[in-house]
């Protein structure tokens, strides 16, 4: 398939798929989102979204990857509540960092319902990065409680203002949930 064409100053396709899949999202169910629905509110046609995606969850985990902050996953390893709630109000003055996590409520929205394994999966991946690797043998252990963990997070988090996440998270280790579970990842052996 060959490769679209542009011009200087255009909108490139990829930004307004990924426009297209956030406003979509704000009105329509995701499970109920097609990627003609899609294509048509980001004025393209169909071989444009197909020479990017494969399907409409490929998409999805495109759009989730680049606006899911890794501020929201770091929070949770930042030692003492008060550095995690300092360091997490930093981040939030950063508009690019706000505009994140307000696609974050979106994605943890009951119309992204079925966005929230992809969510699950990229949080582990930001935790991932910020963990040593582990010891031989030890990786599908600290693989599974990553999955909790996150799993655990992001119903944590749902129905939540951004606000709230750095005072939830918070919650989490002062009341001593997640002490275990960190040092677990952090040495899972």
């Amino acid at each position: 398939m060959a490769r679209p064409k542009y011009t200087e100053g255009d909108v490139q396709a990829l930004d307004k798929l990924e426009q297209a899949f956030w406003e979509a999202l704000e009105q329509t169910p995701y499970a109920k989102m097609s990627v003609r629905g899609i294509v048509a509110a980001a004025g393209l046609n169909k071989n444009t979204f197909y020479y990017h995606f494969g399907t409409l969850d490929d998409l999805a985990r495109y759009c989730v990857n680049r606006s899911l902050p890794s501020e929201l996953g770091k929070i949770v390893f930042l030692q003492g509540s008060t550095a995690g709630t300092r360091a997490f109000e930093q981040a939030l003055a950063s508009q690019t960092v706000k505009r994140k996590f307000a696609r974050v409520r979106l994605m943890l929205s009951p119309n992204a319902q079925a966005l929230q394994g992809i969510v699950s999966d990229e949080l582990v991946s930001i935790w991932k990065s910020i963990l040593s690797e582990p010891s031989a043998g030890a990786s599908e252990q600290r693989d599974l409680l990553l999955k909790f963990a996150a799993g655990g997070l992001v119903k944590a988090l749902h129905g939540k203002l951004e606000s709230e996440y750095a005072p939830t998270v918070d919650s989490l280790r002062t009341s001593g949930a997640l002490d275990g579970l960190i040092k677990a990842l952090e040495d899972p052996a």
